[in-house]
């Protein structure tokens, strides 16, 4: 690649030729790989291509001490009396072993794209003598399986980071159907509110959708019924990506 790259350096007609094909060919690919990426990210967890030789799914279930689910649990008391849960990509099922601790005589569901870790999630509350919490294989984007305000709670902990702004739209409609009570989202929040995004369908940003949930949900409920709190550093460590957008949006039903 030196020797080419020197050697049209040395005919400077031929090498502004090759720039002005190549240049725009090769930052094309990059953008149409990107689209692929952010559209593709579903498929993936659904291949199990993140928990390869289950390292990460052990990993992520090794993450139930993590400041921001207990913070999750004090917004769900808020919904008591509750008698059934439904979270959507549950992975391994980490929040709903602490739920099932809460709110012991709950039914509690949990549903993931990726059947590697529904098994290893199964296995754990089997082991751990936990029998009212089922997972199952399931996608966001489709669950009609469930009937209308069939689930007291509902819930996803980032998870919508990954659904393109193509279904959001359709996995928002039916979570809203679903859930009888509340509804509670641990995700990337537009808290500047973009004036080209009044449907809140979202933007592509470091690898997550950022949407202006508000815009998003109140297409669906009253506005006056969500409701939005910022996720703080010491609820979620480290920084980057949800140090400026983490947010638990909250949909108040009944």
């Amino acid at each position: 690649m030196q020797k080419i790259k020197q050697f049209l350096e040395r005919r400077p007609f031929l090498y502004r030729i090759v720039l002005k094909i190549y240049l725009p060919f090769a930052l094309g690919y990059i953008h149409f790989r990107k689209y692929l990426n952010r559209n593709k990210l579903p498929e993936l967890w659904a291949k199990g291509y993140y928990h390869k030789g289950n390292e990460t799914a052990k990993q992520y279930r090794e993450t139930i001490e993590h400041p921001h689910r207990s913070f999750l649990i004090s917004k769900l008391a808020n919904s008591s009396p509750i008698y059934s849960i439904l979270e959507i990509g549950c992975s391994t099922g980490p929040n709903l072993y602490l739920f099932a601790k809460e709110f012991p005589n709950a039914e509690i569901r949990g549903v993931d794209i990726d059947p590697q870790v529904v098994k290893m999630g199964n296995d754990w509350f089997a082991r751990e003598g936990i029998s009212n919490v089922k997972l199952s294989v399931g996608r966001a984007e489709e669950l009609g399986e469930f009937e209308d305000k069939s689930f007291d709670v509902m819930l996803t902990d980032a998870v919508l980071i990954y659904v393109s702004r193509g279904k959001i739209y359709g996995v928002i409609k039916n979570m809203v159907r679903i859930a009888r009570k509340r509804l509670i989202f641990v995700e990337w929040h537009d808290f500047a509110g973009r004036p080209n995004e009044r449907q809140g369908l979202g933007v592509y940003t470091n690898g997550h959708w950022v949407r202006d949930y508000v815009a998003l949900l109140k297409q669906f409920v009253p506005e006056e019924q969500i409701r939005v709190t910022n996720i703080t550093e010491d609820i979620w460590p480290g920084g980057g990506g949800w140090k400026r957008y983490g947010a638990l949006i909250e949909v108040i039903i009944s």
